[in-house]
């Protein structure tokens, strides 16, 4: 067993003083490249589609042009401004995602060129703050529908109290 016990690390070593990565390493994050730049793409372009729904509902509500029927029953300036309001949240969530993944790829081609323990770093904590930022951005959104849902069956049994009587 060349003195090594099974339960020693591989060893192909990354950055320290025998210096260089594994060609595996940067095959792998080279691999992820292509889709991490995919869903940036995407992403970029449901920003866009976010951003101009807001300044085009924000537009046609300040001309007049929408009534309640036209938002679902939700009634005049409080209705527009609600719909405002949910769609500037999206777009902003939608361009910090965004903003994230464009930094990862960026980290990843910093990796690939350099192939060292700095590159490695940078881009394992590009990787981290992504998903520290999804996650987080998760937890906002179950938080709203467990809030939605405590509210629907409160204003539900509340109307069938009032109806009851």
């Amino acid at each position: 067993m060349d003195g090594q016990t099974p339960y020693a690390p591989p060893g192909a070593p990354v950055g320290g003083s025998l210096g260089g990565t594994s060609a595996a390493a940067i095959e792998a994050a080279n691999g992820t490249k292509p889709w991490v730049t995919f869903i940036a793409v995407l992403s970029s372009i449901t920003t866009a589609f976010a951003i101009l729904g807001t300044l085009v509902v924000g537009a046609v509500a300040a001309f007049g042009a929408l009534d309640s029927q036209e938002l679902g029953g939700l009634e005049g300036a409080a209705g527009v401004a609600i719909i405002v309001l949910v769609y500037g949240i999206l777009a902003v969530v939608y361009l910090l995602i965004t903003m994230k993944l464009w930094k990862m790829r960026s980290a990843i081609e910093g990796f690939a060129g350099a192939a060292n323990e700095h590159s490695l770093v940078a881009m394992l904590q590009a990787h981290r703050s992504f998903w520290r930022t999804l996650g987080g951005i998760a937890a906002v959104v179950l938080g709203l529908y467990a809030l939605i849902i405590v509210v629907a069956f409160g204003v539900g049994i509340f109307m069938g109290a009032a109806a009851a009587t």
